[in-house]
């Protein structure tokens, strides 16, 4: 498993502590308490004793209260090593931090036999996104921004049959990763709930859960999770319970109940990169039994098959590459491997922090500072606590430089728009002629809003670089961009020109080019011939998510698509994306030409027809074709423009999981010795079920007329149904 550089990592030790590992932090004293946006609190300076025996409830509740009012109620709670027992959920509502010191050795743990633990339908330990004051006036269910949780053990003790180890919800922005959620005696309901409310886009990754009843669960509702990197053992009915668009990539089970089970009318699985032992010969490592799944590099060990139902397996033990559901192109799909690896981060270099070069504000213009730090010989540079650095040209990341931790801090080049507006000139560009991997953390290099038209991140470099939560960005890649570049949440309109790999994990576009009033990119990522991997894309506006040519390969491993929009509103404005391209069918969401692109999606339509219907303009020396799709809800199992003549880079490299496939335009011939599971299709209560998430949804975002119109739908369409007894209920309370 790959190991990240992430908050601990980047803010580990700063200053005056012994580093240990990459995971370790420790705050100087001196740490500032608060700046413009941010606040930073230590739960042993509010009373925690952190020595198991204390009730710490209190203390944990009293550093997340009193905070600023919105958007400026940023909160950073740190927990030093120790063991902190609670007897109450721990909670905030959003764009709040939850950071122990060192994940084995930080640990809250919940009392034994604690009240309101004991049995029911689950109480959290650590719960985010909840309501309260915090808010201001916005209280939509979908506004529970950047909660972070991170490098800790969350313990739900013993006798808690009913407890639940976070119930985590956020939007936009926001990771659980490099914790530990356990059970004491392997009883509980939940290790991470998702469905309480509206969930995501989000992310969890580097994330072990032991024990409970269910490993993750998730809503049957709109939006979409990443996971990377998770461990999941001795859950007692399955490891995750999937109703939703997710994508994961690295699943290590060790259970004998399903690793997964895959489900309900929204449910769109993207699932690479899997290892699913000690499995029980009753069930299959993955269970499918509704929605869509695309499965790749998946071995299994004690299962019946990798992938089926109960006892019907449509795989073997392992799965080079499935699709369960429809699977669309407009060309012939060729010959070459489809199954390559997709790339993790790199190790972080650590290092004494007597090593570190401390990049000091001046309050003014910051270039000079910025630059003099990089070039000073440093290998790792602390951009100090909540500050903002202010720059008037490009900053070059060259030399010795192999870490930048910023937490929180800021690159901000608005006050020189003359010099990065409209210019193609980056704020950041790496451009040192080292070997070594290059990590940075946490450092907003600030570009918000879009239409300030600014490049962030210019790559002019063949190094490895990792960046791991710097916003919402913009970035460019040169020529010279041979390595592997990893991006952890969040990026703006991109141009990626080199022959190397760009891989973004968390993928989230905000803007509407077409909205009045803003002169906004109308394509999020140009791919120039590189190979661009996209692992969970999330998207509500009607531009061209991917422009793919000279060779390259697009992969979109699973995404969430809501435009919002009715066919009307996807007429093309201004020039063609692409030179010779033509725009009058309406705004695809992808453009290749002479390349290739796989992509599995879900579309989704808030009301019927508002969506987009052409979904591909494909092109193949003088041949253009389209494909298109009507108007409304699409579960795209996989969109497949695979072009190997075009692509003959990426598609001859060699496969590590096992022998190459025989040459097919499908993916993965069924084993004709067993019997094949269709995706079938949900059945009225699992229908019924989905709208009547969605219409609670709308409860919680106070949208009550929307949740209505869904409510008398169900009862009307779907009487003899569980879920239209739930939405009788439910009106009779909302009138």
């Amino acid at each position: 498993m790959t190991r990240y550089l992430n908050v601990l990592a980047a803010l580990g030790a700063l200053l005056g502590a012994t580093v240990a590992d990459a995971r370790h932090i420790a705050f100087p004293g001196d740490v500032r308490r608060s700046t413009s946006h941010i606040e930073f609190r230590n739960v042993r300076d509010l009373g925690a004793k952190g020595d198991g025996v204390h009730d710490d409830t209190a203390a944990f509740k009293q550093a997340f209260a009193a905070r600023k009012a919105p958007p400026h109620e940023w909160v950073m709670v740190y927990v030093p090593r120790g063991t902190y027992r609670v007897t109450d959920t721990i909670g905030w509502p959003r764009r709040g931090y939850l950071i122990g010191e060192q994940r084995d050795k930080t640990v809250i743990k919940l009392a034994d036999a604690c009240d309101g633990f004991t049995r029911g339908k689950g109480k959290p330990v650590v719960a985010t996104g909840i309501h309260g004051n915090y808010y201001g006036r916005d209280s939509r269910a979908n506004a529970a921004f950047a909660n972070y949780v991170m490098n800790l053990t969350i313990d739900t003790g013993k006798g808690n049959a009913g407890a639940v180890g976070v119930r985590y919800t956020t939007h936009n922005q926001g990771i659980l990763g490099d914790v530990t959620i356990r059970s004491g005696d392997g009883a509980g309901r939940i290790g991470v709930d998702l469905s309480s409310t509206e969930f995501g886009p989000g992310m969890i990754r580097n994330v072990t859960i032991q024990g409970f009843e269910i490993g993750i669960e998730t809503p049957g509702n709109v939006s979409h999770v990443t996971l990377a990197d998770i461990t999941l053992i001795g859950q007692g009915k399955v490891g995750i319970h999937n109703r939703f668009p997710m994508s994961v990539q690295g699943l290590t089970s060790r259970n004998r109940v399903p690793a997964v089970v895959n489900e309900g009318g929204m449910a769109h699985l993207v699932l690479v990169d899997g290892t699913l032992n000690r499995g029980s010969g009753g069930h299959c490592g993955i269970e499918h039994r509704g929605g869509t799944a695309y499965i790749r590099n998946v071995t299994s060990s004690g299962y019946r098959g990798a992938l089926g139902k109960g006892r019907s397996a449509v795989t073997g033990s392992r799965v080079a590459e499935r699709v369960a559901g429809e699977v669309k192109r407009v060309f012939p799909a060729g010959s070459g491997k489809r199954d390559i690896a997709v790339p993790s981060p790199p190790e972080p270099f650590t290092e004494p922090p007597s090593e570190w070069k401390v990049v000091e504000p001046t309050g003014g213009d910051d270039t000079k500072a910025v630059q003099e730090a990089i070039d000073s010989g440093a290998k790792t540079l602390y951009f100090k606590f909540g500050e903002k650095y202010y720059i008037h040209d490009t900053i070059h990341v060259r030399r010795n430089v192999r870490r930048i931790i910023g937490f929180q801090a800021v690159l901000d080049g608005r006050r020189a728009k003359g010099t990065f507006v409209n210019t193609g000139k980056p704020l950041l560009k790496f451009d040192g002629k080292s070997k070594h991997p290059i990590t940075v953390w946490g450092l907003n290099v600030s570009a918000w809003p879009w239409n300030n038209k600014i490049v962030s991140i210019e790559i002019d470099t063949p190094q490895d670089i990792y960046f791991d939560a710097v916003g919402y960005v913009t970035y460019h890649t040169t020529a010279k961009a041979s390595g592997t570049v990893i991006v952890d949440e969040g990026i703006g309109d991109s141009v990626l020109e080199g022959p190397g790999t760009f891989c973004i994990r968390q993928c989230n576009m905000e803007n509407n080019p077409f909205k009045a009033g803003r002169s906004l990119p109308r394509v999020y990522l140009r791919n120039k011939g590189s190979r661009v991997i996209a692992l969970g894309m999330k998207t509500e506006s009607p531009a061209v998510h991917a422009v793919t040519t000279d060779g390259g390969l697009t992969e979109v491993l699973g995404g969430f698509f809501r435009d919002h929009f009715g066919p009307d509103q996807y007429a093309w404005r201004g020039e063609a994306p692409l030179a010779g391209v033509d725009m009058g069918r309406g705004v695809p969401y992808w453009i290749t030409k002479d390349a290739s692109i796989l992509a599995s999606y879900y579309q989704y339509a808030w009301a019927p027809g508002k969506a987009r219907g052409l979904q591909a303009i494909e092109i193949r020396g003088r041949g253009v074709k389209y494909l298109t799709v009507p108007p409304n809800n699409c579960d795209m199992g996989l969109y497949m423009g695979w072009n190997s003549e075009a692509t003959r880079t990426f598609a001859a490299g060699e496969d590590a999981s096992g022998p190459e496939r025989p040459a097919a335009d499908e993916p993965e011939t069924p084993d004709p010795d067993r019997p094949a599971v269709a995706a079938p299709e949900p059945t009225p209560e699992e229908q019924a079920q989905a709208k009547l998430s969605l219409a609670r949804s709308y409860v919680s975002a106070h949208m009550t007329a929307k949740a209505k119109t869904i409510l008398e739908k169900i009862v009307k369409d779907y009487p003899d149904t569980k879920a239209a007894k739930e939405a009788k209920k439910t009106l009779a309370e909302l009138d």
